[in-house]
């Protein structure tokens, strides 16, 4: 039966559309309508890869293509080329040769090489999380993270590396390489946590103990890239959810290790919670998910946040207080295509307004990430008002042709 499975993940990995979803971003006004579109990236399509831009009805407004592997990682990004419409960051992840950041608009593009690769090695997956200015030039830096492998007779190697990209000067500066023998590479942009003034990040990954699988991570500030928490293996999954209590530093989310308890909300230091997330499970652990902070939807001067699960038996969102941590609204089956690649993580990212309410709505993607790799799901768009499903994106329903 195992075997089987295998060779189904192994047959179907590559097919067309099968990593249509790998990544997903509420990628801003580009039509000049007042509501974000949605961008999906598909990196492995016949001819290359393509990244779909959608608007809030799901109706195909552009179409950007690239090589095999543009698509791999997205993030938006401001104006760059002076036209009025935020530009894309688009990845081309390739496996043997140079992995590319691409800043797009409709009509520039410009294209910087992600360095420190050497030969032998290759490129598992990419990840993007934009930080904020750091330097005082006004324009955003981006993290830019790499999970890379060297595959030999002799055994497999992972590791991680970050770096830390300006997508106008195209400077790349090495941040860290923290996670040797580690998989599962997953950062976020995590607000100001040491209260510098400056946008640090929140970086995790897996290792595989006997009988568990657990996540370890760091939160590094973003101006000086030193150390400002970790965590280990047995302390639960962590998300960097901004400062909620007003005293200039950001809290954290912190699953339950082996429980199947609440989700913590608690300072950097401080081990007693300031609120908990009544959620079913903590299949943030084991099965992806994400803890993201969204408008203040209750009024109580306090930002909500917004919980997104995955696993075998449970697969919801979620919006809960961030002052009493009290639910607030649901959607609490999400329907995914099921299958040998039904999805088992998700991961939410905030972005600008897709219905018009006037909230902040949350993408989620899901995917799965089993032996074959990484492969996409779809991507849905909630509510950060009352999350509530806004759009549904999947290769199967959509229509890809610009008509």
């Amino acid at each position: 039966m195992i075997a089987g499975l295998l060779l189904v993940l192994a047959l179907q990995v590559d097919l067309p559309g099968r990593h249509f979803g790998i990544d997903g971003v509420l990628a801003g006004d580009w039509n000049g309508d007042g509501r974000s579109e949605v961008a999906v990236g598909s990196p492995y399509e016949p001819g290359g890869g393509r990244v779909y831009l959608f608007d809030a009805g799901g109706k195909l407004l552009h179409r950007l293509t690239g090589g095999p592997g543009f698509g791999s990682a997205l993030a938006r990004c401001a104006d760059q080329d002076g036209d009025g419409r935020p530009e894309l960051l688009v990845g081309s992840l390739s496996r043997d040769g140079a992995s590319l950041v691409n800043v797009c608009g409709l009509v520039e593009r410009r294209s910087f090489v992600v360095p420190g690769k050497n030969e032998g090695e290759r490129d598992q997956k990419m990840q993007f999380a934009p930080i904020g200015d750091l330097t005082g030039d006004s324009v955003d830096e981006v993290f830019v993270a790499m999970e890379r492998a060297v595959f030999s007779e002799a055994g497999d190697s992972y590791w991680s590396e970050g770096y830390v990209l300006n997508p106008v000067e195209g400077w790349f500066t090495r941040a860290h390489r923290p996670a040797l023998g580690a998989y599962g590479l997953e950062i976020e942009a995590a607000g100001d946590v040491d209260g510098d003034g400056k946008g640090d990040y929140l970086w995790r990954w897996m290792r595989s103990d006997p009988g568990m699988r657990a996540y370890e991570g760091v939160v590094y500030s973003g101006s000086g890239g030193q150390e400002l928490h970790r965590w280990s293996r047995r302390s639960g999954k962590v998300f960097a959810i901004g400062d909620l209590d007003g005293d200039g530093q950001g809290e954290l989310a912190v699953s339950q290790a082996e429980s199947d308890g609440p989700i913590q909300v608690r300072g950097l230091d401080d081990p007693h919670p300031i609120c908990t997330l009544e959620h079913p499970g903590s299949v943030v652990l084991y099965f992806g998910g994400s803890v993201q902070p969204v408008a203040d939807c209750s009024g109580d001067g306090v930002p909500d946040l917004f919980v997104a699960s995955r696993g075998f038996m449970v697969r919801e969102v979620a919006l809960h207080s961030g002052a009493s941590g009290e639910r607030l609204g649901a959607t609490e089956d999400v329907q995914l295509p099921q299958g040998p690649f039904a999805a088992l993580w998700c991961r939410a990212r905030p972005g600008p307004d897709l219905d018009g309410a006037g909230y902040r709505d949350i993408l989620v993607r899901y995917y799965s990430d089993l032996c074959a790799g990484v492969a996409g799901q779809g991507v849905r768009v909630f509510s950060g008002q009352d999350a509530s499903e806004l759009l549904a994106l999947e290769i199967s329903t959509v229509d890809v042709s610009l008509r």
